[in-house]
């Protein structure tokens, strides 16, 4: 006799998992990290500032634009580096809040983590309006989240049990669908 196994599904995907980030927390979290570059960013400028006495006075002029753009890079080294490597910056990390790839789910690819690390320019250019989007996305994405296809999930907040028993419900009645005839408890191991 012809036994149906069930598919071995596992919702294993952040988004099934947890909820998205609210833009209050990722605001905070922003403003945490935006303490960290702010520290690192004068201590580096205090550093300048002793070594100017032995810069030759030609390059005065371009030593304040080398600076500053030396800053804005690193700046978004912190945030590129961060969430590729741990899914999170230290501001995020404390916030509990972490960005996951909204189309393989899990972790982040290096093309996705460089997309969300330009769409932060993106979003500053444009006035800020970018950091915004998620107050009126459906998703709650930010373009660069939106670019990058990623999202910002809050590891605080698992999805409630009712969600859950209408998953379940949804993946039995695919499992249905693809095997096109009942099965008996006997005949399924569920």
């Amino acid at each position: 006799m012809y036994v149906v196994k069930p598919l071995n599904v596992t919702i294993c995907h952040p988004l099934m998992l947890y909820r998205v980030a609210s833009f209050r927390k990722r605001l905070v979290a922003f403003i945490i990290d935006g303490f960290i570059l702010a520290f690192v960013n004068a201590f580096l400028q205090a550093l300048l500032k002793m070594s100017l006495p032995l810069v030759p006075s030609i390059f005065y002029e371009n030593i304040e634009v080398c600076f500053t753009t030396f800053v804005m890079t690193s700046n978004l080294f912190y945030f590129f580096i961060y969430t590729y490597v741990k899914g999170a910056t230290p501001g995020k990390y404390i916030m509990k809040l972490k960005v996951v790839s909204t189309c393989i789910g899990g972790d982040l690819t290096l093309n996705q983590a460089l997309l969300r690390t330009l769409g932060y320019i993106i979003s500053f250019l444009s006035l800020g309006l970018g950091f915004f989007a998620s107050l009126w996305s459906k998703k709650k994405q930010c373009w660069h989240d939106v670019i990058s296809e990623t999202a910002v999930i809050n590891l605080s907040r698992e999805k409630s049990s009712l969600h859950y028993k209408g998953l379940v419900r949804k993946l039995r009645a695919i499992e249905k669908s693809i095997f096109h005839h009942d099965t008996s408890p006997a005949e399924c191991d569920l």
